[in-house]
């Protein structure tokens, strides 16, 4: 290794000359429960999947590069029933598993079943604490007391949690409020206010 150099800029160097693949994000679904009005991905329910077996040998492939970090992520996770089984079969590899979701169908059982399984970190999708304006860009009623109650449960089992909070103008006077509410709760928040295409090309807004 060069001189001078600390740590974490020879461990980098080491990736540039090995081309390891350190993180990888899969995307293993987009069927969603919920209907968010700014979601990138249209006809979300009518996009072919790879089935249980495909999946289970590009994380068998990942983990012979030397990837050790997984991103699993949709649509809602959740929407596949073979999800565990996947979590089960990375974690026996020695994967460190990051899950995007909207927590809304997590409760505590569940949120003790992603700790076993190998689960460091959920990403959590929160639009205000207001649940006329969090449900209305869901368009789906009650999802921001689900999603609450999901992420209290994977806290309560010790699973770190990121909440990501899409700015909008209808939560623009309460953006402090929110990261104030979910410091307390041991939570660590990130605001964005980028905007994607989705797969049609159309920028919702």
């Amino acid at each position: 290794m060069p001189t001078g150099q600390n740590l974490s800029e020879q461990f980098a160097d080491l990736l540039r000359a090995n081309a390891i693949p350190i993180n990888a994000h899969l995307d293993i679904t987009y069927r969603c429960d919920l209907d968010c009005e700014h979601c990138y991905l249209d006809k979300k329910n009518d996009w072919p999947e790879l089935p249980t077996s495909a999946w289970k040998q590009v994380i068998s492939e990942l983990s012979q590069w030397g990837t050790i970090r997984l991103v699993w992520s949709g649509g809602e996770v959740f929407a596949r029933p073979d999800f565990l089984e996947l979590l089960e079969f990375a974690g026996q590899l020695g994967f460190y598993s990051v899950v995007k979701t909207h927590a809304g169908n997590v409760d505590t059982a569940l949120a003790k079943q992603l700790a076993d399984l190998g689960v460091g970190k959920v990403d959590v999708s929160v639009y205000s604490l207001t649940p006329s304006v969090h449900d209305a860009v869901t368009r789906s009623s009650g999802s921001l007391e689900r999603t609450l109650r999901g992420v209290a449960a994977l806290r309560s089992v010790g699973i770190a949690v990121r909440v990501s909070v899409s700015v909008f103008s209808s939560n623009l006077h309460e953006l402090e409020q929110m990261d104030v509410f979910f410091a307390s709760m041991g939570c660590v928040t990130k605001m964005s206010a980028t905007l994607k295409p989705d797969n049609a090309g159309d920028t919702k807004i």
